[in-house]
């Protein structure tokens, strides 16, 4: 897989790291990164190689990124060819979006499954 422009109907995967979740919620720290690495989930296929060492993962639409001025698109890397980058600005308007747009898997539910 190149680096291609991913399609709004994508789900996106976000590990979520231990600062990032204050009092049972995502802040918007977590989305902060102008390019925000996230795993494609039909690639990955287990969000538990997304976990790492994360607190859990943050699922969003690709289409939450396009719908605010966002742009995604896969990068390959050499150990995780799902990987991807939504790349933009993102003020805390663009952050509380992806907060607000995001279902939250804890470490727990993902070791579970």
């Amino acid at each position: 897989m190149t680096n291609q422009r991913v399609g709004r109907d994508e789900i996106l995967w976000r590990r979520i790291h231990k600062d990032h979740f204050v009092d049972g919620r995502i802040t918007t720290a977590a989305f902060k990164d102008p390019e925000l690495s996230v795993d494609l989930a039909r690639l990955r296929g287990n969000m538990s190689l997304t976990l790492a060492n994360g607190v859990g993962v943050a699922s969003f639409s690709s289409a939450v990124a396009y719908d605010h001025e966002q742009k995604v698109y896969s990068y390959p890397l050499v150990d995780n060819q799902a990987h991807a980058l939504v790349i933009g600005n993102k003020p805390r308007s663009v952050r509380q979006g992806f907060c607000r747009s995001s279902e939250f898997a804890s470490r727990e539910t993902i070791e579970a499954s």
